[in-house]
């Protein structure tokens, strides 16, 4: 899974943030529609969580989740606005992973 996680990562080239960054969802446009290549995809082409934890920063917090949807990366999650993390030093941010399915 690891792999093929890596592979989505590098093929993904937009990025929709919705509202104040509550979802992110990623794409792999190819030919102006979403076609994630076949050879990259999860086994499991259902709706699953691949890995949910915590952002930190010194004085922000929020809890995400990061979804699997059609076999491939969809989406960071979360009911805590995501935005004021883009600001500022995004070397403070510190990701606490409390469970994943990537090995």
């Amino acid at each position: 899974m690891q792999k093929n996680y890596e592979a989505q990562v590098a093929c993904i080239n937009k990025v929709q943030r919705l509202l104040e960054w509550n979802e992110i969802e990623f794409y792999c446009m190819r030919f102006l529609k979403i076609r994630w290549p076949e050879a990259v995809l999860f086994e499991d082409k259902g709706e699953f969580i691949i890995a949910s934890g915590t952002l930190r920063t010194e004085d922000l917090s929020a809890e995400f989740t990061v979804w699997s949807v059609n076999g491939h990366l969809f989406s960071i999650e979360s009911r805590t606005p995501l935005k004021p993390f883009h600001s500022g030093d995004r070397e403070e941010i510190k990701p606490i992973v409390i469970h994943s399915q990537i090995k």
